[in-house]
């Protein structure tokens, strides 16, 4: 999934690092929780699998899903591919926004139809867990990395038999279980982003030559075609070096160099 593609980069060879309980740094079913973001979680993690194997540099990858980053009520994620280079201090990463991952979050009663459910977490490719939520939010799983329909039925069951209905009663949750290895669609994303790290990290900076130069930002104002004035639209790209402090700004990737009066504040307001 990730070594494929950095194979290509120059000098870079995997060795899989000793078991990790990289779970003590949050784990996909909140029995522990993340601290901090996803990416400061996906660079201590490839610190730590670097510790553990003895080597310079390592990769890890980090993801969040549930409701989306950008879109009110949709379902969406984050995803990190991260490159960090311990002994001399730096960091490269990769990340990318999914709009339609494999996740499912639902609140279940003993009568449920489970096939439409069943249908959008695509069993039996991925995999589902089942628990009774608490009354902090927090979640007792019953079963976890479910994938046949009977194994699911005995799971739900035993989550009702423990939550016996009445005034007290919790609800039971079917939600997708997110582990790359449970989860084919979430690990086809990371291995396209271990391709654009790969690609990142071919590119090196022009002033002192470490890898991963690249995109730091978008530079807005754009100027209008019709006023002349300034507009929201992205102008030109940021690259900069990820251990130096060597910028150089960029035109934009589709060589536009003026606004449509459209989309310009003063022309069309």
């Amino acid at each position: 999934m990730l070594a494929p593609p950095l194979a290509r980069v120059t000098g870079m060879r995997a060795t899989p690092p000793p078991p990790i309980d990289t779970d003590r740094l949050g784990s996909f079913d909140g029995r522990v929780p993340r601290r901090g973001s996803v990416h400061e979680t996906a660079v201590r993690k490839a610190r730590a699998g670097a510790l553990a194997a003895g080597v310079q540099a390592a990769v890890a990858s980090e993801g969040a899903y549930g409701s989306h980053p950008r879109i009110p009520f949709a379902r969406g994620g984050l995803e990190y591919v991260v490159f960090v280079d311990v002994a001399r201090d730096f960091v490269v990463s990769e990340h990318r926004i999914v709009d339609r991952p494999v996740f499912v979050d639902e609140r279940i009663r003993r009568d449920s139809d489970l096939e439409d459910v069943v249908r959008r977490a695509r069993l039996p490719s991925h995999a589902l867990m089942v628990g009774i939520e608490r009354e902090d939010g927090a979640i007792d799983w019953i079963g976890k990395g479910i994938r046949e329909i009977p194994d699911l039925e005995r799971s739900i069951a035993e989550a009702f038999d423990a939550t016996p209905p009445g005034p007290g009663a919790r609800s039971v949750r079917l939600v997708t279980d997110m582990r790359a290895d449970r989860n084919p669609t979430r690990m086809r994303d990371i291995g396209e982003l271990a391709h654009d790290l790969a690609a990142r990290l071919e590119c090196r900076c022009p002033a002192c030559d470490t890898p991963g130069f690249g995109w730091r930002e978008f530079l807005r104002g754009l100027r209008c075609e019709g006023c002349g004035r300034t507009t929201p639209l992205v102008r030109a790209e940021l690259h900069a070096c990820v251990r130096c402090d060597h910028v150089e700004e960029r035109p934009r990737a589709d060589g536009l160099e003026a606004a449509d009066p459209a989309s310009c504040p003063t022309c069309h307001p």
